[in-house]
């Protein structure tokens, strides 16, 4: 919980972003929130059984993303045709790539290790 409500306190997608419902299907209740080309898909399992969650239904806010990152979880999620979800599973998903760049945490995430940067400036006074 208190990794979800540091996540909450530095991201206004949760706050300020537009909010868009889903009809259940499945008994899979999803609803996105949106705000500067940050998004965030809610995605719920309702009932006390396994059950396929099919994401061509969800191509109008996921469009051609192919991964993302589970909030709750701290881990990548594939975004292939269909997710098995468990039981009364709840994700948060963090959708990656918006128009081809990628966001800070996912950036942070695909490189963390790899990269070494170095940043060096000159002041210059008149």
């Amino acid at each position: 919980m208190k990794k979800l409500l540091h996540w909450r306190k530095g991201n206004d997608v949760i706050s300020k972003g537009k909010m868009k419902h889903f009809m259940p299907r499945n008994n899979i209740y999803v609803y996105e929130r949106s705000y500067n080309g940050k998004s965030i898909l809610v995605v719920m399992n309702g009932v006390n059984k396994e059950v396929d969650w099919d994401l061509a239904h969800y191509k109008e806010v996921i469009g051609n993303k192919t991964d993302a990152r589970n909030v709750l979880t701290d881990t990548d999620v594939k975004l292939g045709a269909i997710i098995r979800l468990q039981p009364k599973e709840v994700l948060m998903l963090e959708l990656c790539v918006a128009d081809q760049i990628l966001c800070l945490s996912c950036f942070r995430r695909h490189f963390q290790g790899q990269l070494r940067v170095e940043c060096s400036f000159t002041l210059m006074l008149s």
